[in-house]
């Protein structure tokens, strides 16, 4: 019935072009700052129209088909791609109206015409783009008398090249339609909504349950899957939401009280680990403290001490990593005697017989010595060892009597006190 009236129409149209040539209307869109303007176009037996995009870059396009004819209703701009959308028919068709979708990218070429048939009238209604995804929504109706009844609706998905790749049917008539990145929102009243359908066309309705168990704990991030609203720590969020920021955490949704935790992601360190290297501890997110100090992760840590990793979050969160990072000495080993100059290289600050000495730094008298490099947190490193003109082998017992420092006995003596060498 309703392509019969469109047939003649069409043939009233071409009567009508006989005398006076073309017949055409034009509808504007406006996008953010440019303008869609899209221009019917039905000439000497040849329909079609003409797509020109305004502000920057812009492009004229025009399309054109004898045998198809095509009817825009909306247009939507979707990454750098713009969708055009409605309904159409084939010359002598044993169909009524399909659905219609074209796409033209940034230049103005066209990427995609898909006219597409199920069974009775549709018209495409909206496009959507969810995870590099493209989901258009088409209105199914039969034609009863004069009259349109809804009859169903089809998601169909395509890929980023615009490949068909599935559709869905929902037997509902749809009166609130919306997305977000999760999901393309569908209410069957104007209240709110009733199903949510994911990029590969699976759906979520808003009955169902969370897949969280008590206390569970997620590594980095967490996406959780929900229709309408919810409050997680007491803050109002809706249709879903992915945590990335650690912290415990309570969600309530409909009336069901979870209790999680998302903890950071911790690489480059491990706890109560001793590196003999430099270290790059990476931290997911959350505020991080190195011995009480900020910390910004990827930041080389070389010095040699004893460290302790914090990171705190929402709702009283706390995880603690401790390691130690030594100085990597080579030149001498504790308790030896060496008969030849002996080069000391290391990490940090060093003190031979407590006096400060840098890396590297060459002992060449001989004599008795105690090596001590100091790092982070109290970190201290002590080694003994003398070089001497023969091999003669020295009693330690006695060369850390003679050469260790200063052991000071304080002597109380008339009221005062009087340091003296042992």
């Amino acid at each position: 019935m309703k392509k019969t009236i469109f047939l003649f129409l069409l043939a009233v149209t071409l009567l009508f072009n006989v005398t006076n040539e073309v017949l055409a209307s034009e509808d504007v869109y406006q996008i953010d700052n440019f303008k869609i303007i899209v221009t019917s176009i039905n000439e000497n037996g040849v329909t079609g129209f003409t797509v020109e995009k305004t502000g920057g870059n812009p492009f004229v396009s025009t399309v054109t088909n004898d045998l198809e004819h095509y009817f825009i209703t909306g247009v939507k701009q979707i990454e750098d791609y713009y969708v055009l959308y409605g309904y159409g028919f084939t010359n002598n068709s044993d169909t009524k109206y399909d659905s219609l979708i074209f796409v033209f990218d940034s230049a103005g070429n066209t990427i995609l015409k898909d006219l597409r048939d199920y069974g009775s009238m549709e018209n495409v209604i909206d496009v959507f783009y969810i995870d590099d995804i493209f989901i258009a929504c088409t209105e199914k109706v039969n034609d009863v008398g004069f009259s349109y009844q809804f009859n169903s609706n089809y998601f169909t998905s395509y890929d980023l090249d615009f490949n068909y790749l599935d559709s869905v049917e929902i037997s509902s008539k749809i009166y609130k339609l919306s997305s977000n990145e999760m999901y393309v929102l569908v209410g069957f009243d104007s209240i709110e909504y009733d199903v949510g359908i994911r990029s590969d066309l699976s759906l979520i309705s808003k009955n169902e349950l969370l897949n969280i168990s008590e206390e569970q704990v997620f590594s980095e991030t967490v996406t959780i899957e929900f229709i309408n609203s919810a409050t997680i720590n007491n803050d109002y969020v809706e249709n879903g939401v992915t945590i990335d920021y650690p912290g415990n955490y309570t969600l309530i949704y409909n009336n069901i009280e979870y209790n999680f935790v998302v903890s950071p992601l911790i690489s480059g360190v491990v706890n109560k680990q001793i590196y003999n290297d430099s270290v790059i501890p990476s931290i997911s997110s959350g505020n991080i403290i190195l011995n009480n100090d900020i910390f910004i992760p990827g930041t080389v840590i070389s010095s040699p001490g004893n460290y302790d990793l914090v990171v705190t979050g929402a709702n009283n969160y706390s995880s603690e990593i401790s390691f130690t990072i030594t100085s990597n000495l080579t030149g001498v080993v504790n308790n030896n005697v060496y008969v030849e100059p002996k080069t000391l290289e290391f990490n940090g600050n060093g003190y031979l017989n407590n006096q400060f000495v840098e890396s590297p730094y060459e002992v060449v008298e001989f004599g008795e010595y105690i090596f001590k490099i100091r790092g982070e947190n109290n970190y201290l490193e002590t080694y003994f060892f003398a070089i001497e003109d023969d091999a003669k082998e020295t009693s330690f017992i006695d060369f850390v009597q003679r050469v260790d420092i200063l052991v000071l006995v304080a002597v109380l003596i008339s009221g005062g006190i009087i340091l003296k060498k042992k």
